[in-house]
């Protein structure tokens, strides 16, 4: 088989998976590492190629009268198919004996929609793909083989009729022509709904399109050899790999440089390629098998603690990808046993989907790992905790889900607390931020002047304000002008309005809460139901990996500049609600019988939030009630 490969793409198919792979490790593991922002453009690359080959075999076929559909669809089945189900059914096992039910449900939901190819639609409604919150969703990576799946659905009927109507020279004028359209069209969408865009094919064909341009638009030319255009090519990867970012989400008209540069390489065609060494042959020929394995164990490894193992984990990586290829994927005999196989998995997809598996449990969750906030409202309008209380107005709480997660404990302490609370929403004087799918909730962008009113209402009371800062670098939009301010403009929008809330309320105490440091990895609640599952790899973990009081986590960069801000203003005083737990970035993340600090390894959970509640009161003189 590997010799009816072209080496060049062999090899590009390398520099994609090693890119992804090192960007997932680096990005989860060691975030502050700067270096290769760009390794997500290896999906880019992945989808270049795909157009590409696609082209090729469906062409080639129509204009020799001899392109079959289902022979098509049949030999792409077999070549995605089978790894694919199999990838999915060893870590749907895997979280048989290591997960909660709630993550049991969620995964096998991801499972589900990853069988049908539509796990990229899924995502696009539940997902931002750089956010934190990936690391709770290992079959993420399957969005793109659900990309180039509806593609392989599509593209050949697309083929088939225009063919039927026009020649070769205009057939490849139209590939150009919708080229240039998917393009404009990717930016556009990017712009009005950034999580959806990353997910869509309608945003992505244009990439494989790209590949069908290095088929129908090969480059031949005397005065370059084809070894130069394709170090051209394979240095414009580089520079996309080292220099992009998705601070300006993703796809979008930086999107053409990888692109355009994989297409430089194909459409050079350099028998001699310069990625024709053994190593590069190697990671190509493995390298649907290292991208279907290498994300499922990223997560599954921060699940259960094994952080500070992240140097070995491309070891694991590649002995599981080379199982998976040899065993299953280098073979392409597969009928209909395997169908009754994937119809097995998927009922049990559907079912683990539906239960989370609870009969593992024997046991019940203590409510108190649960997030701190729960069942308190969070609708952006005045709610008092405790309003039933005679006494007054002890103080007023307003933010995020970051402020929420400390109502549950002031509730139990039966403090009467003003509060204005609303999820995943930066709402002040100059700002709002935008969700990921491009709109501004009412709720959200009615917070702040709902807190205005509430601070009105009760003049002589203290204000605590909490959020989860850093999480609105890509996403505030000035309430002016309608436009979104970006990463670069994202510190100079706070200190804007840190400034105008100072300038309305210079005679208030304001209290900022800092960001908590983050755990991302949640392994409090991982701890906490691996000591409940009663079997011996769960105990085994437990014991000797996941459940250590204490772990270093990640910092919260965006607390100093935000101390700095606060320190221009004599009315306002900052709370950092990190002293209870962390000594520097070293906290505890586990608490007595194994329950959790956070809820979700971002939020405090109830019984967690109770130090930092204390010390929250403290600081602001309410700790003697």
């Amino acid at each position: 088989m590997a010799k009816t490969l072209r080496n060049d793409i062999t090899g590009l198919r390398a520099i994609a998976v090693i890119s992804v792979t090192l960007y997932h490790i680096l990005h989860t593991f060691v975030p502050q590492f700067n270096f290769m922002q760009g390794g997500f453009v290896g999906v880019d690359i992945f989808f270049v190629i795909s157009g590409y080959l696609m082209t090729k075999i469906i062409v080639d076929k129509l204009y020799t009268n001899n392109f079959n559909l289902y022979d098509f669809y049949a030999k792409r089945a077999k070549r995605i198919c089978p790894a694919l189900f199999v990838t999915i059914l060893i870590f749907i096992a895997l979280a048989y004996f290591l997960v909660s039910p709630n993550d049991m449900s969620r995964m096998s939901t991801e499972a589900a929609y990853a069988l049908v190819f539509l796990s990229n639609i899924y995502f696009a409604s539940k997902t931002d793909y750089f956010a934190a919150s990936a690391l709770d969703q290992p079959f993420l990576h399957t969005w793109s083989l659900a990309v180039e799946w509806q593609f392989y659905i599509f593209y050949p009927l697309v083929l088939m009729l225009l063919v039927k109507l026009i020649n070769l020279a205009k057939l490849k004028q139209v590939i150009l022509l919708l080229t240039i359209c998917g393009y404009a069209f990717a930016i556009f969408y990017t712009n009005y709904n950034a999580k959806s865009s990353y997910f869509m094919l309608t945003s992505r064909a244009f990439e494989l399109l790209f590949g069908a341009l290095a088929y129908f638009y090969p480059l031949k030319f005397k005065f370059i050899a084809p070894k130069y255009l394709e170090a051209i090519g394979l240095s414009l990867i580089i520079v996309a790999i080292i220099l992009l970012n998705a601070d300006d989400n993703w796809p979008t008209a930086y999107t053409l440089l990888p692109v355009a540069a994989t297409y430089i390489c194909i459409a050079a065609n350099n028998h001699n390629s310069l990625l024709s060494n053994v190593v590069f042959q190697k990671l190509g020929l493995y390298s649907y098998s290292i991208y279907l394995v290498h994300w499922p164990l990223i997560v599954f490894s921060s699940k259960i603690g094994l952080e500070d193992f992240y140097n070995y984990i491309i070891i694991p990586i590649l002995i599981l990808s080379l199982i998976l290829f040899y065993a299953v994927e280098n073979k392409r005999t597969y009928a209909y046993k395997f169908c009754a196989i994937y119809f097995v998995l998927f009922a049990i997809s559907i079912t683990f989907s539906n239960t989370g598996a609870k009969w593992r449990y024997d046991t019940n969750v203590s409510y108190l790992s649960s997030y701190g906030g729960r069942f308190i409202d969070h609708n952006g309008k005045l709610l008092i905790l405790n309003e039933e209380l005679k006494d007054e107005v002890d103080f007023i709480l307003a933010g995020d889900s970051f402020a929420r997660h400390y109502a549950r404990d002031l509730q139990e302490r039966f403090l009467k607390v003003a509060t204005v609370f609303d999820d995943g929403c930066y709402s002040y004087a100059n700002y709002v931020s935008i969700r990921p799918e491009g709109i501004i909730k009412d709720s959200c962008r009615n917070r702040y002047a709902n807190l205005v009113e509430t601070i009105k209402a009760y003049p002589d009371k203290k204000i605590v304000i909490a959020q989860d800062w850093p999480r609105y670098e890509r996403a505030l939009v000035s309430r002016a002008t309608d436009t979104r301010v970006g990463v670069k403009g994202f510190k100079e929008a706070i200190a804007e309005d840190l400034k105008s809330l100072h300038d309305n309320f210079a005679d208030r105490q304001i209290y900022i809460v800092l960001t908590p440091y983050q755990s991302v990895f949640d392994i409090g609640a991982s701890c906490m139901y691996l000591s409940m599952l009663d079997n011996p790899l769960a105990k085994f973990l437990a014991k000797n990996v996941t459940c250590k009081p204490y772990r270093e986590i990640r910092d919260a960069p965006l607390n100093k500049f935000l101390l700095s801000q606060i320190s221009k203003y004599d009315n306002f005083i900052a709370i950092d609600p990190n002293v209870p737990y962390c000594n520097g970035t070293n906290c505890r993340v586990v608490l007595d019988n194994n329950l959790p600090v956070y809820q979700d390894g971002l939020h405090y959970s109830i019984i967690g939030s109770k130090e930092v509640v204390s010390h929250i009161l403290s600081v602001i003189n309410l700790d003697n009630k």
